[in-house]
């Protein structure tokens, strides 16, 4: 406590000096630097004197605990208080002591601290101290600074009326922090108790869950944003049937009246989902045109028993189903095609329209066959499919066909042949097929030449070779096109050449003549260029009429020439195995390929 005297006061040898001074005979000038001490035995002003030494003497060696505590007892606290503000060197116990000032000065401090408590990180302190000078506001705002949404709620909510200005606020910037963090529940449950339904209904149509899905749609539908929740219903909608959660598919189309048919598809998705997978022994049946399922009921005729239940409106139905297919995932194509599946029976029923009805069945086994293409070692959508469709084999006659539109008939055959041909591709890969019994085998082969009189016919042939040159030209166009740019911008760089050029009259003139040569020369060419491309894009107009016309008369077919592929290696390797009829049934295949073929 008193670092100044405590030595001199140990050691007690000024004695004479204090008599001197009680006598009144103390010298001008006191040289005994210990001596200091016997101010303890002087009167108040001696005592001040040593108190402010102390002081100072603590105030320097940085002892602020000493130098506080003579300062109070000096009387006058004032200032050490406000050097501590100014300082951030306050604590409670200074805090405290600041109502022997003034009130002002206790209000001042406890800011200052409540400042100097929150640069440290410790908010709820700071806070406190805010609260006992009555700064509501300023206490809210140091939370929602740092972050401590909770807290602000609480304390607003307990002391402001529900209808505040200041509790909107806290959700809202607690809404905006928990989107930044990917928190859209968390988020959404600040901006509903805000009131700002459809805010909260943009945050969770960012989430997958199919059950968040559906809520948002439900508040989006009560909050009279009808095309917000059909478009959201349709995607948790989706969610639900991927994860196969069709109660809550089911519940959503009965939340929302403007897709309840959509009931129907959910049905057909789940039949398809449930249905029977077709064995290796089934599908070798199947090539040979026997029932592979029992009481031979089709897909489209089960469909039939779920519509006389469900009544599902074509329009809604076309509406709301995906009209293209996408080869990214099994789900996708198995949803697709229920949906066309749907959209056939519907037709069927509704329209009486035998074209609508094949067309829709055309694009479901063409979705189904290109995720084969694509994805070929996952054979089973295509092939399961296909039996399902026709269950007595790929050349039964379905009552779905019709002679007014044969050439769509055609279509949905020659789908069902190329499975039948990678029927057989599967069950020779899986040495499965029965090469010791020669009739059965020989059924076998007069299956897959059927097969390709379907697929290898001349019609089918020529569309796809349209398609590769349609290709081809599409891309020499493009490559014409890439070539004049370039051309351009090199004109234009000689061009600036030309312009910058320094040199004499003479030599520029020489330049000159010489790019005119080129020019002229450049001229001719492009001529001939503008000739050439333009034959070319009277021939790519031509051929994009003739496979337009293919492609309304029967909307898709497979392509022969993968198929061919496939089905002279299978030949091949069955010839290498010495299966009788083998080669027999390739050299017909091969005839009828170049039959085909051939260009007329």
């Amino acid at each position: 406590m008193f670092p100044v005297t405590s030595n001199g006061i140990s050691q007690a040898k000024s004695l004479r000096l204090l008599w001197d001074r009680i006598t009144g005979n103390e010298p001008p000038v006191v040289t005994d630097a210990n001596a200091a001490y016997l101010n303890f035995f002087g009167d108040s002003k001696a005592i001040r004197q040593l108190m402010t030494a102390e002081e100072s003497q603590h105030r320097q060696i940085g002892n602020h605990t000493y130098s506080r505590h003579l300062s109070l007892w000096s009387g006058d606290i004032s200032e050490t208080i406000k050097e501590a503000c100014r300082k951030k060197q306050l604590d409670d116990w200074l805090v405290s002591l600041a109502p022997l000032v003034s009130h002002k000065l206790w209000v001042d401090c406890c800011k200052s601290y409540a400042s100097q408590l929150a640069e440290k990180g410790d908010i709820y302190k700071a806070v406190s101290y805010l609260l006992s000078t009555h700064q509501l506001e300023e206490a809210i705002d140091l939370l929602l600074d740092s972050k401590m949404f909770r807290e602000a709620v609480l304390l607003a909510k307990s002391r402001l009326p529900n209808e505040d200005v200041t509790i909107k606020k806290i959700m809202g910037q607690w809404a905006s922090h928990c989107i930044g963090t990917g928190m859209f529940p968390l988020a959404a449950h600040c901006l509903l108790s805000n009131g700002s339904n459809i805010e909260a209904v943009e945050v969770l149509s960012r989430v997958k869950d199919p059950a968040t899905l559906a809520l948002a749609a439900e508040i989006a539908q009560k909050s009279e944003a009808s095309e917000m929740a059909v478009s959201i219903a349709l995607r948790a909608l989706h969610a639900s049937l991927e994860r196969k959660d069709f109660v809550t598919a089911k519940l959503i189309t009965t939340q929302h009246p403007a897709i309840k048919d959509l009931e129907f598809w959910i049905e057909v998705y789940c039949l398809m989902n449930e249905w029977e997978v077709v064995s290796y022994e089934k599908g070798l049946s199947w090539i040979c045109g026997k029932n592979v399922i029992e009481k031979c009921t089709s897909l489209l005729e089960k469909a039939e028993e779920v519509f006389k239940k469900k009544s599902s409106s074509h329009s809604v139905l076309l509406k709301y189903i995906p009209n293209k297919s996408t080869s990214d995932s099994e789900f996708e194509v198995m949803l697709y095609v229920s949906g066309q599946i749907c959209l056939s029976v519907t037709a069927q029923h509704q329209l009486n329209n035998s074209k609508c009805v094949l067309k829709h069945l055309i694009h479901a086994l063409e979705a189904a066959y290109s995720y084969h293409i694509h994805n070929p070692a996952s054979p089973n959508i295509f092939l399961q499919i296909s039996c399902w469709i026709s269950p007595n084999g790929p050349l039964s006659n379905l009552s779905w066909y019709n002679e007014d539109e044969k050439s769509l008939s055609e279509s949905c055959r020659t789908f069902l042949a190329c499975s039948g041909i990678y029927w057989f591709d599967l069950l020779n890969t899986k040495s499965l097929l029965p090469l010791e019994d020669d009739v059965s085998i020989n059924l076998v082969y007069d299956s897959i030449k059927q097969f390709s009189i379907l697929l290898f016919h001349k019609e089918v042939i020529s569309h796809h070779k349209l398609d590769i040159e349609l290709k081809k030209l599409e891309n020499t166009i493009a490559a014409s096109k890439l070539k004049a740019l370039k051309s351009m911008k090199y004109c234009k760089e000689i061009e600036a050449q030309l312009r910058t050029q320094t040199c004499t009259n003479g030599t520029v003139e020489n330049e000159h003549n010489s790019s005119d040569q080129e020019s002229k020369s450049q001229k001719e060419n492009d001529s001939n260029e503008e000739y050439n491309e333009e034959e070319t894009v009277k021939k790519l107009t031509k051929i994009k009429s003739i496979k337009l016309k293919f492609e309304e008369e029967r909307i898709a077919v497979p392509n022969p020439f993968i198929a061919y592929c496939s089905l002279r290696n299978i030949l091949q390797s069955l010839i290498n195995k010495n299966s009788k009829g083998s080669e027999d049934t390739l050299k017909e295949i091969t005839k009828l390929w170049e039959k085909a073929s051939v260009n007329e």
